[in-house]
This record gives C-alpha cells, structure tokens and sequence, in this order.
C-alpha cells in the first residue's frame, strides 16, 4: 500500500489551484498517492465559496471521510 498525501482545499479558484499544484508536485516528489480533501477546508467559510476544482482534469482521488479533517 502506497502511503498517502492529504491536501485540504480552501478559499477561491487561484488558492485551490495552487494548493492542488503544490500538493501534487510534493506527492510525485515523495512518491505519495494524493488525495484531495474538499470539504473541510469550506466548513468554517461564511463566505459562499466551494470546492471548483471539479471543472479541470484533475487526476487525484477525492479523500474517503476517514482521512477528511472534518473534526
């Protein structure tokens, strides 16, 4: 089993993207399978905000709730 990297997504579009960008170049770099939280990062957002990587072709995985940061 091949260990995993967690990114918590949050904030807008360029935030996300970048959070995605980065967290994909460290994945590859440690030879991590990335994983993408997509709900934690909006829990305590007032603002109307919401996870819009869904749009791009994104390769990652969406995070089963067990690694999510929901707590």
């Amino acid at each position: 089993m091949k260990k995993k990297l967690i990114v918590r997504i949050a904030n807008g579009l360029g935030n996300q993207l970048f959070l995605y960008a980065s967290a994909y170049a460290f994945a590859k770099q440690l030879d991590r399978e990335l994983l993408i939280d997509e709900e934690s990062g909006f829990l305590n957002e007032k603002r109307e905000i919401k996870y819009e990587l869904n749009s791009f072709k994104i390769t990652s995985q969406i995070a089963e709730s067990k690694y999510k940061f929901n707590s």
